[in-house]
């Protein structure tokens, strides 16, 4: 995945190799492929694999990158020799302090650099194969929906909703991208809700995203089960108008979220649920082929409301990826 974009962030940084852990989202990103230990190591003009003896079978036969070096003892001081250190690129964002120092201690003498930024800006960019993917992954998270007004009703609780998209998921083969939140009356003003035995009555907010080919979808529906009144319309219906005012990557830029909403107004998507930029404010960097999670709310004493879809941005233009309606969907008991 853009293997050869990066190679050229490297070259103009004057960075000699990128050393990316196998646990790095970002090693399964350009790899394809991170179930075993070992390093990425990105040069301006090459790429290559460096892993234990006991995986180079599995990582030969599943790696996108065909270049390897199998090591057989002193892993960092086989792989010293491998490249040039002089700068070394790592990404600070995804790496604990031990591993830190211990790349400082076996490469002494060397200057590392914090490659997070370059690596998320190259990230939030999709190529048109993480589109398709993703594109399906939406459809396959609508259909769930399609299906989920049906459940909905005075009988159910939040954990019999949940429960149900969980194994909606797992029928489509899928698996969940982060815990499923189903939250009703009061607890539907709890952003991180866990779903209770609570029977759903009033406002539900149904919060859900799976993972298709390791690519996330993150979606947010509120529905009323009952009869709601003008006020409960009218609350509804702020959310829903600021929605209904997003047709252009500046109106993304421009959100005005209501003074009850404490989170951010959306944020990028793709091999992670949250990934970079943020839309928090109009100094955020929004470009072509970006898939953002646009998430708008409002919460109270009395209940919570939250709408969230998913756009694409295709040359200046929103492209809508879940075509599932935004209006209030109203279920009676």
């Amino acid at each position: 995945m853009q293997i050869k974009k990066f190679q050229a962030v490297l070259k103009n940084k004057g960075i000699d190799t990128a050393l990316i852990l196998s646990k790095d989202t970002n090693f399964r990103y350009f790899n394809g492929f991170n179930d075993f230990n070992g390093v990425l190591a990105i040069s301006p003009d090459n790429a290559f694999i460096a892993t234990s003896i006991l995986d180079i079978d599995v990582a030969r036969a599943k790696s996108r990158i065909k270049r390897f070096h199998a090591i057989k003892k002193n892993f960092f001081e086989e792989l010293k020799k491998k490249i040039r250190r002089k700068t070394i690129g790592i990404n600070k964002d995804d790496m604990t302090v031990n591993q830190y120092n211990n790349l400082k201690k076996h490469f002494n003498g060397s200057r590392f650099l914090d490659i997070s930024n370059e690596l998320n800006d190259i990230r939030a960019s999709k190529t048109e194969e993480e589109i398709k993917t993703i594109k399906k992954a939406c459809k396959i998270s609508e259909s769930i929906l399609n299906r989920l007004a049906h459940e909905l009703n005075s009988k159910k609780s939040e954990e019999d909703i949940a429960d149900f998209i969980k194994n909606e998921i797992k029928k489509k083969y899928c698996e969940e991208a982060f815990s499923t939140i189903v939250a009703t009356g009061k607890n539907s003003a709890k952003i991180h809700h866990v779903p209770t035995k609570k029977k759903l009555n009033g406002f539900t907010v149904v919060d859900f995203g799976l993972k298709y080919k390791d690519y996330c979808t993150d979606i947010t529906r509120t529905f009323y089960i009952g009869n709601p009144n003008k006020k409960d319309v009218h609350d509804y219906m702020r959310v829903f108008g600021l929605f209904e005012g997003i047709n252009t990557v500046d109106d993304i830029k421009n959100i005005k979220p209501l003074k009850s909403q404490y989170h951010a107004s959306g944020h990028s998507i793709g091999l992670e649920v949250h990934e970079k930029p943020t839309v928090s404010n109009n100094k955020v960097n929004i470009g072509n082929n970006y898939v953002l999670a646009i998430e708008l709310g409002s919460y109270g004493k009395r209940h919570g409301i939250r709408i969230e879809n998913m756009l694409l941005i295709k040359n200046n233009k929103l492209i809508n990826l879940i075509k599932y309606p935004k209006n209030l969907r109203i279920l009676r008991k």
